[in-house]
């Protein structure tokens, strides 16, 4: 009897946790990539994770994000959507080459932040605590 009451306060107090956290989108074409950050993250915040670019709309309109992280290079499709979408911090990820250097100063007047592959997921994480908290 004690024992099933401590796995309900643990179940309870679980869920309460999980009610208070951050919820976060992540789109990345790299299916194991968008696991990783799913494990990682799943004890401090609750992530959505995405590798089909066309259902971020639909989740951004289904369901009410904290933000939103884009792992891909910059391009035109991914700078019409973070212009379209409603003012909500946005992280980007990609691996930094020169040639593409035009488009991303376009797109980091809409992003919070870019970090460059590879990077640390203590370095995310601090980036996202800070950005959740303004």
């Amino acid at each position: 009897m004690e024992i099933k009451k401590m796995a309900l306060n643990s179940l309870s107090e679980y869920s309460e946790q999980k009610e208070v956290m951050k919820n976060i989108l992540f789109y990345s074409p790299d299916l194991s990539f968008c696991a990783s950050v799913l494990m990682y993250f799943e004890k401090k915040y609750a992530v959505t994770t995405t590798n089909d670019f066309c259902q971020i709309e639909t989740f951004l309109k289904s369901y009410d994000f904290d933000m939103l992280i884009i792992d891909s290079q910059p391009n035109e499709k991914i700078e019409q959507l973070i212009k379209q979408i409603e003012p909500m911090p946005i992280i980007m990820t990609y691996v930094f080459t020169r040639n593409i250097l035009s488009l991303e100063s376009q797109i980091r007047g809409y992003v919070n932040a870019i970090l460059y592959k590879p990077f640390d997921f203590e370095e995310m994480s601090g980036k996202i605590d800070i950005l959740l908290m303004n």
